[in-house]
């Protein structure tokens, strides 16, 4: 028993002390006013709800939950009927659990690429915790909290799976995927890097490759594939109502880029020109790696891994951004890619200080430790700045004390029960999640399907949050040319309407 315990304590006492801060840390941030609720979260929420009571799988609208994978609702709806409790209330416990296990699996990742010291791991995985985008996910209900651990843990079965080509870590790695991409529709990105590295194995015949490729490929898909045939049947789409992008590749390179900038402190005269050559850079060696590994047996098959999925996941989310519509490239959407990119830098900064000696490994050493300070100032000036608003006002979003405290919305807690017309509203998901009250959505400006059916109602309330605003969408001045307004209640966060013919 002492051999079995004495490693692990030795190689992981300091994940386990980076994972008690991050318990402290979370409970820290969501104190004032609890887990960080935006539009999405209550989608999740209310499917969850409804998954745990009904076993139904609609949304606050009642409609068909389609536009994101049912995988994260489904967790949520485990975590209420096992414990009990409700989801909101488990959110803060539960993000923290999470991101525990994330760091534990960090901390795996960084003893196979041979940081040994126990020291250095917690430095770096403290580093990695008071990263921009892993505590913003891990205060928030999202579904990216889920998904990265499950990316992690396919990039150690993958890994296994290259040792040894046994059937069982590729059943365990497609099986991963599958789970990964019913939680992030993304998550098609760890399919296509499992798919590349078979490609590269050299050590597999022909034949063989072939008949993993179709296992790792039929099982990763079973999931996702039931996923979007559910949402054709019941709402006639694969994904939800998607529409055209309106920001182009280079937009959407300057956004992927401006967000790289923010998690690693570049100097602010780095302009797109600049990153787009270290990019190209990165990607090179990163496919010399690919190479490197396709041509002779490689020990450092986490390397291969991890740069691969940083590549793919970086050009589907850049690719995906430039045909569909949704919100600008944030930290948020490209965190999945943070701490392989971190891992990789780690691993290149380690190898090449190793290939130095003397007064040379020495000056670089020091030189490493002075820009790992810097980084470390930048995180806290980060969190200092957030924590301004996040220490009186909570984290912002729905639970935030704007939104809780809105007069608007204490006005409809106790009128809402009077009203006979429809309400609709540029913040229906705010409406249902504050005062449990459904509202409908304001048609998409682009959609006269959606617009006509709007204004076919003789009468509606109109729920106008001044913060509110929603560009893809139809806005008051329009409205107010089509429908005659009858009355209105003034507010100080907004305006309630009531419309008729």
């Amino acid at each position: 028993m002492k051999h079995f315990i004495l490693p692990i304590v030795q190689h992981y006492w300091s994940a386990a002390l980076a994972a008690a801060i991050a318990f402290v840390w979370i409970a820290f941030y969501t104190k004032h006013s609890g887990i960080g609720i935006s539009p999405d979260s209550v989608a999740y929420l209310s499917t969850a709800n409804h998954i745990a009571q009904n076993f139904i799988f609609t949304d606050y609208t009642h409609n068909s939950f389609v536009n994101f994978p049912l995988g994260y609702p489904i967790f949520l709806a485990l975590l209420n009927y096992t414990v009990s409790l409700p989801i909101i209330s488990l959110a803060p416990f539960t993000n923290s659990c999470l991101l525990a296990s994330v760091l534990f699996v960090t901390n795996h990742l960084l003893i196979k690429i041979s940081i040994k010291s126990g020291l250095i791991k917690l430095l770096l995985l403290l580093l990695i915790l008071s990263s921009p985008p892993l505590l913003e996910i891990y205060s928030m209900l999202w579904s990216e909290t889920l998904f990265i651990l499950f990316v992690l843990l396919f990039f150690c079965s993958l890994n296994k799976y290259g040792s040894t080509t046994s059937i069982k870590w590729l059943l365990t790695s497609a099986l991963l995927a599958s789970l990964a991409t019913e939680i992030r529709y993304a998550g098609v990105t760890i399919l296509i890097t499992g798919i590349i590295f078979i490609l590269l194995k050299r050590e597999i015949g022909f034949v063989k490759k072939i008949f993993h490729l179709l296992i790792f490929g039929v099982l990763g898909c079973i999931l996702p594939s039931t996923n979007i045939i559910y949402n054709k049947l019941h709402s006639g789409t694969w994904a939800g109502v998607r529409q055209v992008a309106t920001r182009s590749f280079s937009n959407n390179l300057v956004d992927f880029t401006a967000v790289l900038n923010g998690w690693f402190s570049l100097p602010k005269a780095i302009n797109i020109i600049l990153m787009s050559i270290c990019i190209c850079l990165v990607l090179c060696y990163c496919f010399y790696l690919s190479y490197k590994f396709s041509r002779q047996h490689s020990t450092q098959f986490y390397i291969v891994i991890l740069s691969c999925f940083s590549i793919v996941y970086g050009l589907f989310m850049l690719f995906i951004a430039s045909v569909s519509r949704f919100e600008t490239l944030s930290s948020r959407l490209i965190s999945p890619i943070y701490i392989p990119l971190m891992v990789v830098l780690i691993y290149w900064i380690a190898s090449f200080i190793r290939s130095k000696l003397g007064w040379w490994k020495r000056g670089i050493a020091v030189f490493v430790a002075i820009l790992f300070g810097l980084q470390a100032q930048h995180h806290y000036q980060l969190h200092a700045a957030a924590w301004e608003g996040i220490g009186y006002a909570g984290i912002p979003g729905y639970t935030e004390d704007q939104w809780t405290n809105s007069a608007m919305i204490q006005y409809l807690k106790k009128e809402y029960r009077n009203y006979s017309s429809p309400i609709y509203s540029n913040a229906n998901d705010a409406i249902y999640f504050l005062t449990t009250t459904q509202a409908f959505p304001l048609p998409h400006k682009d959609l006269p399907e959606e617009i006509n059916l709007f204004f076919k109602h003789p009468s509606f309330y109109l729920v106008w949050f001044n913060d509110g605003q929603n560009n893809d969408l139809i806005n008051l001045r329009f409205i107010l040319q089509q429908k005659k307004l009858k009355c209105q209640w003034k507010f100080e966060d907004g305006t309630i309407y009531y419309f008729t013919n």
